[in-house]
């Protein structure tokens, strides 16, 4: 896999009302909501097969994501207390794929980020084009919109299935 793109989103900080909600380890139960609901955080993504297994301990989800005429499967995985892993099957018009979602937390767990890896099956770095810089803005844009559900979630985690 080469890396395609990194970034950070800052969930809280000291200063932010929402860090006391906002632990890592409340914030790695919103993101297992986001893995097994897909499609309530992101528009175009009409419906979602979800089956969830635990394999030698470690917590996996097998899903199906239909785009209308086009389905996308992949296999997310919660490595650890703070790692979500989504292997993306390859298809005809696109490589296989991997995000790595990262909870950063500071020392006192006050300022919490979310680091997200984008990587592909491919041999060459891609070209370094208009078509990759905007693939990147939108990763980043749906990255945020993320975060956003996730804060406007914060005071409903037990609500969250």
């Amino acid at each position: 896999m080469i890396k395609i793109h990194e970034h950070c989103v800052e969930v809280t900080n000291q200063k932010d009302s929402l860090s006391s909600l906002l632990t890592a380890s409340k914030l790695l139960r919103h993101l297992e909501h986001y893995a097994k609901h897909p499609h309530e955080y992101f528009d175009p993504l009409e419906s979602s097969e979800v089956r969830e297994v635990f394999d030698d301990g470690v917590h996996t989800l097998h899903r199906v994501l239909h785009f209308g005429t086009m389905n996308v499967t992949d296999k997310v995985t919660f490595v650890d207390a703070l790692t979500m892993v989504t292997d993306v099957d390859r298809t005809d018009d696109y490589p296989a794929s991997r995000l790595t979602v990262r909870i950063e937390p500071s020392d006192n767990e006050q300022n919490i980020s979310l680091r997200f890896i984008y990587e592909e099956d491919r041999k060459d770095q891609p070209a370094e084009d208009i078509f990759l810089s905007l693939r990147r803005k939108a990763y980043e844009q749906k990255d945020r919109d993320l975060v956003e559900r996730i804060r406007q979630q914060a005071n409903s985690l037990s609500e969250l299935s």
